[in-house]
């Protein structure tokens, strides 16, 4: 799960410090929350937890659908013009950087990920 919180930090990152790193793109991110999509697949390999966690899920969780068609009208609205970084949560609406997630912190984390880069 560690790769995966760096996954998430990293896309935070992008989205705050994007517009001033890489100019000319607006940058927007979306959080979506658990959504029943099998994707945890890979590690739970297809076991009865697997199949039981997605089944779970399908009661819990919003559907990948249900997700697309609360959020696809926000990514073509026009009052996103001027709004690069702003942060979207499950259902559509503005949420707030993670706690401590400011510019500073996210120039630092792609700092920091940028010089843990090896070529191979």
């Amino acid at each position: 799960m560690k790769a995966h919180g760096n996954t998430l930090a990293g896309n935070e990152a992008l989205v705050i410090a994007g517009q001033e790193r890489y100019p000319g793109a607006a940058y927007f991110g979306m959080a979506p929350g658990i959504i029943k999509t099998g994707i945890r697949a890979d590690l739970l390999g297809g076991s009865a937890a697997h199949r039981l966690t997605e089944a779970a899920l399908g009661h819990l969780a919003q559907s990948a659908e249900a997700y697309a068609r609360r959020v696809l009208p926000v990514l073509f609205a026009s009052g996103l013009e001027g709004r690069s970084g702003d942060l979207f949560g499950y259902r559509g609406v503005p949420i707030r950087p993670s706690k401590g997630f400011d510019l500073e912190y996210a120039r630092l984390y792609l700092t920091e990920s940028e010089a843990s880069w090896t070529v191979p």
